[in-house]
């Protein structure tokens, strides 16, 4: 995989972090378990990131992730722009991208950074689109469940390029 490749996948990757925090890592761990002769998707067991290749955390995220789309709904929940939920975002943005620099046999540096960039300008892009789109008199939830799917086939775009 060229360097470019991978710099474009992990601000997808890093985007999706932006739009949902647990979204690209849920994915990232299912793809670590992928095991299907057809599929070449990450291979992180051996590495510094082989945690995320075990199957507890790959519920774990999983069930977060799943509990974010929710919560995604509900007023209660903080603005993704705060400095306490942008900076998850940032991290895991971050997480994602090293994931798929290690599966790639490339150093993570640089994609890390480059995710967690990613996940703060998808934070405030997911952010003002949103907001804009609801402010012509659409309802929100429909733009939310687009923007569940959107975070979902972009995360999956990224790890299936492996």
């Amino acid at each position: 995989m060229t360097p470019t490749i991978l710099y474009l996948l992990s601000v997808v990757i890093g985007g999706v972090s932006g739009l949902r925090s647990m979204t690209g890592i849920a994915i990232v761990t299912i793809a670590a378990q992928v095991r299907w002769p057809h599929l070449n998707w990450l291979h992180l067991g051996g590495t510094g990131l082989g945690f995320l290749a075990k199957p507890v955390s790959m519920c774990g995220f999983v069930v977060l992730g799943i509990g974010e789309l929710i919560a995604d709904k509900l007023p209660v929940i903080p603005s993704r722009i705060q400095p306490g939920p942008l900076a998850v975002r940032f991290v895991f943005g971050g997480l994602c991208a090293s994931a798929l620099a290690v599966a790639a046999g490339e150093s993570w540096m640089v994609p890390a950074l480059i995710g967690g960039m990613s996940a703060i300008v998808g934070s405030y892009v997911g952010y003002w689109l949103r907001r804009t789109i609801t402010g012509h008199g659409v309802k929100d939830l429909p733009i939310a469940l687009l923007e569940d799917a959107t975070a979902i086939l972009l995360a999956l775009f990224a790890v299936s390029r492996f």
